[in-house]
């Protein structure tokens, strides 16, 4: 399994656990380039970006901010059993 993946699963449930939201969504992507790659496999060149965000709890206060930080990643994906996976994102 994809380990970003997990990695990113595991803080929306964590943010669910403790009743909390982002106040716009919390990553996005720019630069986006794709390249076919050897054994059915797509290769995605691109920026992540974390954007500036609020974690709101239940009543709408703020519990914490999440500054703008960008990264290049790659992502490599595979079409199996009629939809796209994420094979690794580094």
């Amino acid at each position: 399994d994809c380990q970003s993946c997990k990695a990113l699963n595991e803080q929306a449930t964590e943010l669910v656990s403790e009743k909390q939201r982002s106040d716009k969504p919390p990553f996005s992507a720019t630069a986006v380039s794709v390249q076919p790659s050897p054994i059915d496999r797509v290769r995605i060149n691109l920026t992540m970006v974390t954007n500036p965000v609020i974690v709101l709890d239940a009543s709408g206060a703020e519990v914490s901010r999440q500054a703008k930080a960008s990264e290049p990643r790659t992502a490599v994906i595979s079409w199996k059993g009629g939809r796209w996976l994420v094979y690794a994102v580094a």
